[in-house]
């Protein structure tokens, strides 16, 4: 909320990436945004009487007074609220993409330019001035569908992952090192999109996703393309489900124990993947 004696105008813009990529504008006057779209020689966003968005990253535009200053009055600004101009897409925003890419915002600028001046009569000088009575600017941690709450005593602030979730970092962004079965995918409010875990039968502290073994790669509930990684106590395979060579497992043993995979009593030449290759002569012993 701005409550101000604005003169010639007011722009917010987006500085989030600034200064590697220019400002995204995301409310601006708008004689001042159509003077400046065309000095600038960027795309010009139609508008119709009534400023309605046309699309979801649509520029604000607001027509302010012409002859006087804009006094003792609210600015708004918000994205998904239906009125006064709904935005394409506010209605089903986890679902719109490109919405969601236009609110993440962490650098706001306001920027007043061109002080109103009028010989006007009845404008004295005393309007010719900027005066911002209360800036007030709300939001809302991005925490990719994953959490209910985050800290925000500190910055950056950090999102407090729900344990069934199985994500971590700051905003909730990635899988936990175990639960790579399916690539991280931001819940919304009908599906949670927990990450899914692999199975390493307790073997490995990690696992990574291979969308070439995934029967299902498109779909979430299906399949599972999960590698365990670096597989520990003798074990090997996609899953540590086998022995290293030299090693053998009984049939009716536990995969999670740590000591499933033994080491075989034979000469090490005469053994491949925990089975003794053992010529005509000789006996299999375990």
């Amino acid at each position: 909320m701005v409550q101000s004696n604005l003169s010639g105008g007011c722009k917010i813009s987006d500085c989030t990436k600034w200064p590697l990529q220019t400002e995204t504008f995301l409310k601006y006057g708008l004689e001042n945004f159509l003077n400046f779209v065309f000095n600038q020689n960027v795309a010009v966003l139609e508008v119709t009487q009534g400023y309605i968005l046309w699309f979801r990253d649509s520029v604000n535009c607001l027509q302010l007074p012409s002859h006087t200053p804009y006094s003792n009055g609210n600015i708004t600004f918000s994205v998904l609220n239906p009125e006064p101009n709904h935005r394409p897409g506010y209605n089903d925003f986890y679902n719109t993409p490109s919405l969601q890419e236009f609110v993440k915002v962490s650098k706001i600028k306001i920027h007043l330019f061109d002080q109103y001046h009028t010989t006007m009569p009845w404008v004295n000088a005393g309007h010719r001035y900027y005066g911002i009575d209360e800036i007030t600017i709300s939001g809302r941690c991005n925490c990719f569908g994953h959490a209910d709450h985050c800290d925000t005593s500190h910055s950056p602030y950090k999102c407090l992952c729900s344990k069934e979730s199985y994500t971590e970092g700051n905003n909730c962004d990635r899988c936990q090192p175990l639960y790579n079965d399916k690539p991280f995918h931001p819940g919304d409010q009908v599906h949670a999109y927990n990450c899914k875990p692999c199975q390493c039968f307790s073997h490995a502290v990690s696992c990574h996703y291979n969308r070439t073994i995934d029967y299902f790669p498109n779909e979430y509930y299906r399949g599972g393309g999960g590698v365990c990684d670096n597989c520990q106590h003798n074990t090997s395979g996609r899953n540590c489900e086998l022995c290293n060579d030299f090693f053998y497992r009984h049939i009716d043993a536990d995969l999670s124990a740590l000591d499933i995979c033994k080491p075989c009593e034979c000469y090490s030449a005469g053994t491949k993947n925990g089975s003794c290759l053992c010529n005509k002569i000789t006996e299999i012993q375990l």
